[in-house]
C-alpha cells in the first residue's frame, strides 16, 4: 500500500532543488565571468598594438579559433584607428586576415567587407576598391548605401562620369537625394565635356538626364544657356538662365557676366537693370549691385546710379559699394552735394567700425576688439592690430 506524501514533504524536496539548481547555475557562472575576464587581461592593449613594432601581438590577437559579432566590432575600430593613423598597411592587414574568415556572420562580413574596401581608397589601391565596392552594391545589407557613397566617390575623384552614369542607368545606385544630386552633376560634368568638343546635340541628350533625374539641377539650365550663347543665340541663353536662378538663386555671380553679355547683345537695359534689381532686393549680393549701376553710368545715368548706390550703401555698408562708389565719382567726374557727402562719411565710418583691428599671431583670430585670451585657440596676449 502506497503511503501518501504530505504536502509539506513536497514543499521541502522543493526547495531543496531550487536551492541546489541556484548554487550550481552561480558556479557556472562565475567561472564563465572568471573566463571572460582572463581573456580580457590575456588581450594586449590597444596602445600596445598601435607601436611600430608590435606586429607579432596583431598576429596573435587574430589567430584565434573563433570571433563573435562583439569582437568583430573591436578588431574594425582597431582598424579604424590604424588607417586614421596613417598606418594603412596594418589596417589592410587586419581587415584582410578577417575578410578570409568563414566562421563570421554575413553582416559582419559585409562590415569587414566595406572597411576593407575604404582601406584600400584610403592607400589609393583603386581597381582594389572599386572591386569591393561593385560587390558590396550588390548585397541588400546595412553597408549597400555607405559603398553606394564611395564607389560614386571614388568614380568622381576618377572623373569617370559616364561610370557613374553606367550604374545609375543599370540601376545599381541606390535612390539617396546626395546620390541623386551626385548623378546630376556627373550628367552636367559629360556634357560639359561634350559641349567643349563642340558635340551640342550629344551635349543636350546629357542635360536632359540630369533634369530628369534632379529637376532642381541649375547647372544643366546654365550649360543649355552656354550652348544656346555659344551658337548666337542670346534670347535663349537668357531664358535658360533665368530658369536656372529660379532653381537656385545663389548661381548668379556664377552666371552674372555672361548674362549681362546676353542682354547686351540684345540691348535690353531695361530688362536687365530689372533682374539685377530683383535680385539684390532677395539676396544683396553686392557684385550684383555693383554691376547694376556701372550699366547704368555706360548708358548715361550717371547720376541715378550714384543715388542708387549711397542708398543702398546706407542700408547695407561694405567696402567693394564703397569702392564702386569713389570709381564712379572719379571717372565720371560726378559731383556730390553735401547731403550726399555726409551719406559717403556715414557709409565709411560704419564700415571701419566693423573692420577687424586685431590678429591672433597664434592662429590668425580676427576681432573687433581686444581679447587678452585669444577665443579660438585660448593662447594668451598674442593679439596684434592689424595695419
Amino acid at each position: 500500500m502506497t503511503m501518501p506524501i504530505s504536502t509539506d514533504l513536497v514543499m521541502f524536496l522543493l526547495l531543496v532543488i531550487a536551492i541546489a539548481c541556484g548554487w550550481l547555475l552561480g558556479r557556472f557562472q562565475g567561472k564563465r565571468s572568471a573566463t571572460l575576464r582572463m581573456g580580457r587581461d590575456v588581450l594586449p592593449s590597444i596602445d600596445f598594438l598601435l607601436a611600430e613594432n608590435n606586429d607579432g601581438a596583431l598576429d596573435r590577437l587574430l589567430d584565434v579559433a573563433e570571433i563573435s559579432d562583439e569582437a568583430v566590432d573591436l578588431y574594425l575600430n582597431l582598424g579604424r584607428i590604424f588607417r586614421d593613423k596613417g598606418q594603412t598597411e596594418k589596417a589592410i592587414q587586419l581587415h584582410q586576415n578577417l575578410f578570409a574568415r568563414t566562421d563570421l556572420s554575413e553582416a559582419a562580413q559585409l562590415d569587414v567587407e566595406l572597411e576593407l574596401a575604404t582601406d584600400f581608397l584610403k592607400a589609393g589601391l583603386l581597381d582594389r576598391a572599386e572591386r569591393l565596392l561593385h560587390d558590396l552594391i550588390q548585397e541588400e545589407g546595412h553597408t549597400q548605401d555607405q559603398a553606394t557613397r564611395l564607389l560614386v566617390q571614388l568614380y568622381e575623384e576618377e572623373q569617370e562620369w559616364l561610370s557613374i552614369l553606367e550604374l545609375h542607368k543599370n540601376s545599381k545606385l541606390q535612390d539617396l537625394p546626395d546620390i541623386t544630386s551626385r548623378i546630376s552633376q556627373a550628367a552636367c560634368e559629360y556634357a560639359f565635356e561634350l559641349f567643349s568638343k563642340g558635340s551640342f546635340l550629344e551635349s543636350h541628350k546629357y542635360l536632359k538626364l540630369a533634369l530628369k533625374v534632379n529637376p532642381l539641377c541649375a547647372r544643366a539650365n546654365i550649360i543649355f544657356a552656354q550652348i544656346a550663347a555659344s551658337q548666337n543665340e542670346p534670347a535663349e541663353a537668357i531664358r535658360c538662365y533665368l530658369k536656372a536662378l529660379k532653381q537656385d538663386n545663389n548661381a548668379m555671380l556664377a552666371v552674372l557676366p555672361d548674362m549681362v553679355k546676353c542682354f547686351t547683345q540684345l540691348e535690353d537695359f531695361k530688362g536687365l537693370d530689372k533682374q539685377l534689381e530683383t535680385h539684390w532686393e532677395n539676396n544683396h549680393a553686392i557684385e550684383v549691385l555693383v554691376t547694376r549701376v556701372k550699366l547704368l553710368a555706360k548708358q548715361g545715368k550717371q547720376q541715378r546710379g550714384i543715388e542708387i548706390l549711397l542708398t543702398e550703401l546706407f542700408q547695407h555698408p561694405s567696402n567693394q559699394g564703397f569702392f564702386a562708389l569713389v570709381e564712379m565719382v572719379v571717372n565720371e567726374k560726378a559731383v556730390l552735394n553735401s547731403s550726399q557727402l555726409m551719406s559717403v562719411y556715414d557709409i565709411l565710418r560704419r564700415i571701419v567700425e566693423t573692420e577687424y583691428k586685431y590678429v591672433c599671431r597664434s592662429c590668425g583670430f580676427k576681432a573687433i576688439e581686444h581679447h587678452w585670451r585669444c577665443p579660438s585657440c585660448k593662447d594668451w596676449a598674442n593679439l596684434t592690430a592689424t595695419i
